[in-house]
């Protein structure tokens, strides 16, 4: 076990966590740059940046289910 600060707390997780962590921010970063395309009416590149946050493949059952929503938005808004 090791050692980290997660937004502030001192907290001992398991590799298996943190990496599960690690995984969920890295979707969420590309989740959020997905948005901003998306907003900029920039929709294959919302597409390509959701599509990599799905690659990432994190165990967050929610957030994959917005992934692919709003991939598909943006798909339809394509045409």
């Amino acid at each position: 076990m090791r050692s980290w600060e997660l937004k502030g707390y001192s907290t001992r997780v398991h590799d298996t966590e943190l990496i599960w962590v690690l995984f969920t921010a890295r979707a969420e970063a590309y989740k959020e740059d997905g948005n901003y395309e998306y907003n900029r009416k920039k929709f294959k590149e919302a597409i390509a940046a959701y599509t990599e946050a799905i690659k990432v493949k994190c165990d967050d059952a929610h957030l994959n289910a917005i992934l692919y929503t709003n991939r598909a938005t943006a798909q339809i808004c394509l045409g």
